[in-house]
């Protein structure tokens, strides 16, 4: 059974700490300006002694939670968070996370991009896609795009206003992690 344990708190307010445990299929509103030590369980320990788990949030972001053993982490909420938790992945060695952007694990030497489940535009750049996240841009080469915890389907998007060749709406059904062996910012 996955669950997150987590202390709630308002900055300056330590001593009062909410405690609350969640399991799968369970939600809660973080507010704005709350600070979240949290500790995770899994029915499979992590294999590496830092390992993150990954937990969608509502809007436009995903949420990295370190879960180092024995370590908990804090997670500093800057805008207001919608956790479910029906989107828990599970645990994934890396080192570090960065919230709706890359992903890169040091222990594999492999970059990835966590995604939430939607639609995302991309472009043609000679055998490459562009892909967009947000603001960001990556350059995805097709050789070495694998798909996990998902599925992606690249369809014609003539909406999309992008300098390249033929634009794409890459859907996915997620979320999702996609693991890249070459991005090129």
């Amino acid at each position: 059974m996955v669950s997150l344990k987590m202390e709630i708190y308002n900055y300056g307010t330590q001593d009062n700490a909410l405690v609350i445990e969640m399991k799968r299929g369970e939600s809660i509103n973080l507010k704005k300006g709350s600070l979240i030590f949290i500790k995770g369980k899994h029915a499979i320990k992590p294999s590496k002694e830092n390992s993150f788990f990954l937990l969608e949030c509502l809007g436009h972001c995903s949420v990295g939670v370190s879960m180092g053993i024995g370590k908990k982490e804090i997670i500093n909420v800057i805008e207001p968070l919608y956790i479910n938790m029906n989107n828990v992945i599970g645990f994934y060695n890396a080192k570090y996370v960065k919230l709706g952007k890359k992903i890169i694990d040091y222990n594999t030497s492999m970059d990835l991009i966590y995604t939430r489940e939607g639609n995302y535009i991309l472009s043609y750049k000679g055998d490459k896609l562009e892909l967009r996240i947000g603001n960001e841009k990556v350059l995805v080469d097709l050789d070495n795009l694998v798909l996990t915890n998902g599925k992606i389907k690249f369809i014609p998007h003539k909406n999309a206003v992008i300098t390249g060749e033929e634009p794409l709406l890459a859907e996915i059904e997620g979320p999702a992690i996609i693991y890249l062996q070459t991005i090129t910012l």
